[in-house]
């Protein structure tokens, strides 16, 4: 393959294609905020605007001045005297104290606490995290700037207008616009070699879609704070308009609602999972429900789930969650007959997905099914699966089945084509195997 040399400022260029697209597709959503920070942009130096680009390149929100290496730029610190003077970086505050002390060598941090007067309370044989977890925790943050030289830091300001125009051009939250290098070593396509078109309606889309994707990252670092963070931004976000948005918010929101399960704020997590209302998220809330003793609004809640199901996976976890907890009574007091209706048939693939391969105790014989319950617990033992896996799987053969003999107009199969399995084959049968993992050599 031949070698690709890229332009010196190519990551320049790159920054000012996508600032022209985004212009130019989006320019309806754009707000004065964008607008401003794209007229401070182009009055900046060119020096200035190629240290912006790299910072916003770079990892972190915070760099020591002193390991900026770009011979490109010229003068580095009247560079960075302009990203300050016009609000885009400025100097450490007290809520860089963490990621500050993370981005110093260990020597640096046992030096420091030595000149601040904490060198009896410090031991070298501590690993860095530890030892900056005890400068949060017993430095000041002025003491621990001044001795740990924080003057030669500088930290990113006011990116999210920036983080929004990426946002809008790569239709994911992008921290680096490595993509568009990529792009021209011939390694990726994007927006400059093919067809494109807007990838969100209106302001109010793209806006929440934004937020909801950066509560998603954000929670990424697991951390206490992070999370409470997180939970604040999900209750108090912006309206959700489009199924995408809707998709986002309740993704972030079951995430976080778990966590706080797990801690043991029950109310808040019930909170994230009514406001995420995705199908993981009612499933999340039925068990907490259940889990908590209010049975009753767990049930009817199962009731909707079954009536209106916003997947096959919903509804088989609703109607095998309530056979087992109710005793598969009836959805409704004048439904006619005992038990649930019938399920609708679900993939094997979903009943594997929503198992886990982990096998289950099955529906309660009350509900009804086509295969005993003694028969298919020896036959999901047999195979190596759980019972849900297998009702699936059996499901499947059986569709597939069906799928047949409409294609040949048999009102029935004859005894023959079970028989003789040259004459027949399961390819759907074969497939659910494969899908489940389990080995050829288990199968019957």
């Amino acid at each position: 393959m031949k070698s690709t040399t890229l332009p010196v400022y190519y990551y320049l260029d790159h920054f000012v294609e996508m600032l022209d697209f985004v212009e130019r597709t989006y320019g309806e959503i754009l707000t004065d905020e964008h607008r401003s920070f794209t007229a401070r942009f182009q009055a900046l130096s060119k020096d200035a605007q190629c240290l912006l680009i790299r910072m916003v390149n770079r990892r972190g929100a915070i760099f020591n001045r002193a390991l900026f290496k770009y011979s490109e730029i010229t003068d580095l610190e009247a560079a960075a005297r302009d990203l300050i003077d016009c609000g885009q970086a400025r100097g450490l505050r007290a809520e860089d104290y963490s990621a500050f002390v993370l981005c110093l060598p260990k020597t640096a941090l046992l030096d420091g606490a030595r000149a601040a007067g904490f060198g009896r309370d410090v031991r070298t044989s501590w690993s860095k995290p530890v030892l900056a977890d005890f400068f949060v925790a017993a430095i000041p943050f002025d003491l621990a700037a001044r001795h740990c030289g924080a003057g030669g830091f500088i930290a990113l300001d006011n990116t999210r207008p920036i983080e929004f125009l990426l946002y809008l051009y790569f239709g994911k939250t992008a921290d680096d616009l490595k993509n568009f290098a990529l792009r021209d070593l011939g390694v990726l396509r994007t927006n400059r070699e093919t067809s494109f078109s807007a990838r969100f309606a209106d302001a109010d889309e793209a806006h929440a879609c934004f937020h909801y994707s950066q509560v998603l990252d954000r929670i990424e670092v697991r951390s206490p704070d992070n999370y409470q963070r997180a939970a604040a931004a999900i209750l108090e976000g912006p309206p959700r308009t489009t199924e995408y948005a809707v998709d986002l918010a309740g993704r972030a929101a079951c995430q976080v609602g778990q966590f706080f399960e797990k801690q043991g704020d029950k109310d808040l997590a019930e909170r994230l999972y009514r406001f995420g209302g995705s199908a993981d998220c009612r499933e999340r809330l039925v068990r907490l429900l259940y889990a908590n003793g209010d049975k009753e609004t767990a049930e009817n809640l199962l009731r909707d789930m079954i009536d209106d199901p916003e997947s096959d996976d919903e509804h088989l976890f609703a109607t095998d969650f309530y056979a087992r907890k109710f005793g598969g009574r009836s959805r409704r007091p004048d439904a006619a007959g005992p038990g649930l209706a019938p399920s609708a048939p679900a993939s094997s693939r979903r009943a594997c997905q929503y198992s886990g391969g982990r096998s289950s105790s099955g529906a309660s014989p009350r509900a009804g099914g086509a295969v005993p319950p003694t028969a298919a617990a020896i036959l999901s033992i047999c195979l190596g699966v759980g019972m849900r896996q297998l009702a699936g799987w059996v499901m499947s053969t059986i569709e597939h089945i069906k799928n047949i003999r409409v294609e040949r107009g048999f009102q029935s199969f004859p005894r023959a084509t079970f028989v003789h399995r040259k004459n027949f084959s399961f390819p759907s049968l074969k497939k659910s195997r494969e899908s489940f993992g389990i080995p050829r050599k288990s199968m019957p």
